[in-house]
């Protein structure tokens, strides 16, 4: 088992080295390289996380709530007669500044 994950991973990575021409360059170029692929992806994770993550809660204000708590299950959810709408939302999960 550790073996075939230890292939899977030497595979993929002679393949990222293939595609990003890595393989042309010294060891100490694709080491700088590797390293400012992984500063730019976790760059790249921070981002999501700390700006796209707030601008998207002022758009959905009642999923960003702290206090927004889900009561009932979906099916309970879907079974109601009246859509859900974000006016009534709050009657069905509960919670929520309304």
């Amino acid at each position: 088992m550790l073996e075939k994950t230890w292939n899977f991973v030497c595979y993929w990575y002679f393949r990222y080295c293939m595609v990003t021409e890595l393989y042309m360059v010294e060891r100490w170029e694709q080491a700088l390289i590797n390293g400012f692929m992984i500063l730019l992806f976790f760059l790249l994770f921070y981002f999501n996380y700390a700006v796209l993550l707030k601008a998207v809660s002022y758009l959905v204000p009642q999923v960003a709530d702290d206090s927004f708590k889900v009561n009932m299950s979906y099916r309970d959810i879907i079974s109601q007669d009246q859509p859900l709408t974000p006016q009534n939302a709050h009657k069905t999960f509960g919670g929520g500044k309304h």
